[in-house]
């Protein structure tokens, strides 16, 4: 373990410094911070007046219990300047460490500075900062103590802003619902205390609710989407003030996270009554996939999301009952697609092929499932054929059919007009 510290030019005071139990009176926090824990090496980071005027004297009251280095860097009077004190301090810390940072005495842009040099070295270096410390002598009582403050949480927030960016842009979850976990009381205070338990209780149901939204986004399961977005969006309700005294980012972030996700809510998503809704939820799904390059789950979903649009336009029972209500609609649109060939089979049990023709864009319908195939079985054969798609050229292609399923909807009444399609109507 190692400790990072800055000098600057002040005249600093001696004080007695505090922290958990601990004491130690100096002129320097960071001889205070070398003193209780006792690293293998301290880093001094130092401008030359600096070293000059300070790092003989923090060296000597702390050559006892570690080793002092220092680094000398520039004044830092131009933005080049700032960038080789970033890389200096970057260069000094090697993968894996283990480091405490003591911030009290940095001066200018220093402090700034070191917190985006231990965020990069923590995401780059896996870089382990156990602690981050303040000496506020500002602070400091009539017996002359000064406590140093622990500010660790605040470098945790750029872990929760990632984590929160993560889950609502992409639905991965994984960063965030540790991060709750984290956060969890021990678990004898949790059975001991009726608080802690309330708080745990509401972290580990966040997390859980998280993980399952996440894994059924991934996996492409609408319905299953639907109804753990749905308990998330609760669970986050009823538990963000308790949470929020556990873990305080949280209580700013959990209404991104419920906006994000509330739109995807439905409870009961295959109650006939909740069907329109539920399409047009999934159609937003589609889009969703779309907009982060998730192709795959796009083009699985669209294409069963046309049978669920036709299931419901002709009045069938179930969302869900393959052989009794889907595959006659797979039949229908398969029928239709190769009545336009130059040497059509015959139908497959052509049950529900009347109603289809019977719809003005049945003609349209059918390209749009013999498009949808195609892309589907493509991405099923992950490109082992002769002559596969290129992923972008996929990936344009699944772009392009999209705007055709709104077109549907809007035919179908799941989602209104939109206000192009309005004005066309109009003309």
């Amino acid at each position: 373990m190692n400790l990072l510290t800055f000098l600057g030019t002040a005249d600093y005071k001696e004080t007695t410094y505090t922290l958990a139990g601990q004491r130690h009176t100096t002129c320097y926090c960071p001889a205070a911070i070398a003193h209780f824990y006792r690293p293998e090496t301290t880093l001094v980071v130092v401008t030359q007046k600096a070293k000059d005027k300070h790092f003989e004297s923090l060296a000597d009251e702390i050559v006892a219990v570690t080793h002092p280095v220092e680094l000398v860097i520039p004044e830092s009077h131009s933005e080049a300047d700032l960038w080789d004190i970033f890389n200096a301090l970057t260069a000094k810390v090697q993968a894996g460490d283990e480091l405490i940072v003591d911030i009290t005495n940095g001066f200018r842009s220093l402090p700034f500075l070191s917190f985006l040099a231990i965020a990069f070295l923590r995401m780059a270096r896996r870089v382990n900062v156990r602690h981050v410390y303040y000496g506020a002598f500002e602070a400091k009582n009539e017996a002359n103590e000064s406590p140093v403050f622990d500010l660790t949480p605040f470098v945790t927030l750029l872990d929760w802003t990632i984590a929160t960016d993560r889950f609502t842009r992409f639905g991965d979850a994984t960063d965030l619902a540790g991060l709750l976990r984290q956060g969890m009381p021990p678990g004898p205070l949790m059975n001991s205390d009726l608080q802690a338990r309330e708080v745990g209780n509401g972290l580990k149901g966040a997390a859980k609710a998280m993980e399952e939204v996440s894994l059924a986004l991934r996996l492409t399961r609408p319905l299953e989407t639907m109804s753990a977005s749905d308990t998330l969006v609760n669970i986050l309700r009823q538990t963000t003030p308790t949470i929020t005294q556990k873990t305080p980012p949280f209580g700013l972030l959990a209404e991104q996270i419920r906006s994000a996700y509330e739109p995807l809510a439905q409870s009961d998503p295959l109650t006939q009554s909740n069907w329109p809704e539920n399409l047009a939820i999934q159609l937003d799904l589609i889009s969703w996939y779309l907009d982060k390059s998730q192709v795959v789950q796009a083009l699985t979903l669209a294409r069963e999301w046309l049978v669920s649009a036709l299931v419901y336009h002709f009045g069938l029972k179930s969302l869900i009952n393959y052989e009794v209500d889907r595959k006659p609609v797979e039949n229908a649109l398969n029928n239709e697609v190769e009545r336009h060939k130059p040497n059509p089979r015959l139908p497959l049990r052509p049950a529900l092929d009347d109603q289809l023709r019977t719809m003005s864009n049945h003609r349209e319908i059918g390209k749009l499932w013999d498009k949808l195939t195609e892309l589907r079985n493509d991405i099923a054969h992950v490109g082992m054929n002769l002559n596969p798609k290129k992923a972008d050229r996929l990936r344009k292609e699944a772009q392009d059919i999209f705007p055709r399923l709104q077109t549907l909807a809007e035919s179908l009444e799941i989602i209104p007009p939109t206000q192009n399609s309005t004005e066309e109507a109009v003309q």
